[in-house]
Protein backbone atom coordinates (compact mmCIF):
# COMPACT_ATOMS: atom_id res chain seq x y z
CA UNK A 1 0.00 0.00 0.00
CA UNK A 2 2.92 2.36 0.61
CA UNK A 3 3.81 2.30 -3.07
CA UNK A 4 0.20 3.03 -4.06
CA UNK A 5 0.03 6.00 -1.70
CA UNK A 6 3.36 7.31 -3.00
CA UNK A 7 2.01 7.03 -6.55
CA UNK A 8 -1.17 8.86 -5.52
CA UNK A 9 0.94 11.69 -4.05
CA UNK A 10 3.12 11.83 -7.15
CA UNK A 11 0.07 12.00 -9.44
CA UNK A 12 -1.53 14.69 -7.27
CA UNK A 13 1.56 16.89 -7.41
CA UNK A 14 1.84 16.48 -11.18
CA UNK A 15 -1.84 17.28 -11.76
CA UNK A 16 -1.99 20.25 -9.38
CA UNK A 17 1.49 21.64 -9.99
CA UNK A 18 2.31 21.50 -6.30
CA UNK A 19 1.07 20.21 -2.95
CA UNK A 20 1.67 21.48 0.57
CA UNK A 21 2.90 18.84 3.01
CA UNK A 22 0.16 19.52 5.54
CA UNK A 23 -2.51 19.11 2.87
CA UNK A 24 -0.97 15.83 1.71
CA UNK A 25 -0.72 14.44 5.25
CA UNK A 26 -4.37 15.16 5.97
CA UNK A 27 -5.55 13.72 2.65
CA UNK A 28 -3.49 10.56 3.14
CA UNK A 29 -4.96 10.14 6.61
CA UNK A 30 -8.51 10.61 5.30
CA UNK A 31 -8.18 8.52 2.11
CA UNK A 32 -5.92 5.70 3.27
CA UNK A 33 -6.01 5.75 7.07
CA UNK A 34 -4.20 7.30 10.00
CA UNK A 35 -1.73 4.40 10.10
CA UNK A 36 0.07 6.00 7.14
CA UNK A 37 0.87 9.15 9.11
CA UNK A 38 2.68 9.79 12.37
CA UNK A 39 3.79 12.61 14.66
CA UNK A 40 7.45 13.48 14.14
CA UNK A 41 9.94 14.63 16.79
CA UNK A 42 8.72 18.22 16.42
CA UNK A 43 5.15 17.17 17.14
CA UNK A 44 4.00 17.71 13.57
CA UNK A 45 1.87 15.29 11.62
CA UNK A 46 4.02 13.65 8.93
CA UNK A 47 3.80 11.10 6.13
CA UNK A 48 4.97 7.57 6.93
CA UNK A 49 8.65 7.24 6.03
CA UNK A 50 7.99 4.13 3.92
CA UNK A 51 5.73 6.26 1.71
CA UNK A 52 8.30 9.02 1.29
CA UNK A 53 10.92 6.38 0.48
CA UNK A 54 8.68 4.97 -2.27
CA UNK A 55 7.93 8.50 -3.47
CA UNK A 56 11.65 9.19 -3.95
CA UNK A 57 11.91 6.03 -6.08
CA UNK A 58 9.05 7.19 -8.33
CA UNK A 59 10.21 10.80 -8.68
CA UNK A 60 12.87 11.19 -11.35
CA UNK A 61 13.67 14.83 -10.56
CA UNK A 62 10.57 16.44 -12.01
CA UNK A 63 9.27 17.20 -8.51
CA UNK A 64 11.28 19.26 -6.03
CA UNK A 65 10.83 20.09 -2.35
CA UNK A 66 10.37 23.77 -1.46
CA UNK A 67 11.81 23.98 2.07
CA UNK A 68 10.51 27.47 2.74
CA UNK A 69 6.91 26.65 1.83
CA UNK A 70 6.87 22.99 2.98
CA UNK A 71 5.53 21.81 -0.34
CA UNK A 72 6.41 19.78 -3.39
CA UNK A 73 6.53 21.54 -6.76
CA UNK A 74 6.25 20.00 -10.18
CA UNK A 75 8.97 21.38 -12.43
CA UNK A 76 8.74 18.76 -15.15
CA UNK A 77 8.75 21.13 -18.09
CA UNK A 78 10.88 24.15 -18.88
CA UNK A 79 8.17 26.77 -18.25
CA UNK A 80 7.25 25.31 -14.87
CA UNK A 81 10.92 25.07 -13.94
CA UNK A 82 11.39 28.79 -14.60
CA UNK A 83 8.32 29.67 -12.52
CA UNK A 84 9.46 27.46 -9.65
CA UNK A 85 12.96 28.90 -9.63
CA UNK A 86 11.53 32.42 -9.63
CA UNK A 87 9.43 31.53 -6.57
CA UNK A 88 12.34 30.03 -4.64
Amino acid sequence: MHKEIAQWLYDKIISEGGVYQLEAVHEISEKFGEKYTYYNDNGNLAIDKKITREFRKINQGEIVWDREEYRWLYIGDEEETKKAIDRL
